[in-house]
């Protein structure tokens, strides 16, 4: 480990320590390459007795990708707590960005299973590629299943009539702010959305 993963990694700990009340060790951090919105961390603590395997994502200075952390968190929550999908454990999001200097959250790691894309290339795995489509388009068609007050989402996020137009406006406005030249592929693509807009969530 590097002196400064090494700190970061520490400071995980120190802050688990007081969430958890109990004195919690770092026994390995490595940052997780890829990503736009989150710098993302794989780290092995021991809490007494046990070790625990934990996903730590934390805000970047900057980021590519303006995403919304709170959503997001609250929605695996969610999603957890209702079941009807495997998602990985919600321990905590941290808004106050004095601890680690910007706000993060953590999570339990899954880890059964390839996690990289670039695995699926693997030869041993070509034999395996149909039967994970299938499983990935069937998680998420049970998600999509399930009406945003089932799920409790509603609690912390708008639940618009047309989503698809809310979402549409709301990328169509970052374009539009963010853009320094002109993006002719691009409007290209929101004429043709908007002309093929599904109709609103039932």
């Amino acid at each position: 480990m590097t002196s400064a993963l090494e700190s970061l990694g520490a400071r995980f700990t120190d802050y688990l320590s007081d969430l958890w009340q109990q004195p919690c060790l770092l026994k390995a951090i490595s940052q997780i390459p890829g990503g736009a919105s989150r710098e993302t961390y794989r780290l092995t603590v021991e809490r007494g007795d046990e070790i625990q395997q934990l996903i730590a994502r934390r805000d970047p200075p900057s980021s590519l990708i303006d995403t919304e952390r709170a959503w997001e968190y609250r929605t695996y929550e969610a999603v957890y707590n209702h079941g009807c999908v495997p998602v990985p454990e919600p321990i905590v999001l941290e808004e106050n960005p004095g601890a680690l200097e910007r706000p993060f959250s953590i999570m339990r790691a899954v880890t059964a299973g390839q996690a990289t894309p670039a695995g699926l290339e693997e030869s041993e795995m070509t034999p395996h590629l149909a039967q994970l489509g299938h499983t990935k388009w069937h998680h998420l068609g049970q998600l999509a299943r399930i009406q945003p007050a089932e799920l409790g989402v509603d609690a912390f996020m708008p639940t618009p009539e047309h989503a698809a137009k809310r979402e549409l406006d709301y990328w169509r406005a970052v374009i539009d702010t963010d853009s320094l030249h002109p993006h002719p592929v691009a409007q290209a693509a929101l004429r043709w959305l908007e002309r093929h807009m599904p109709p609103p969530s039932s």
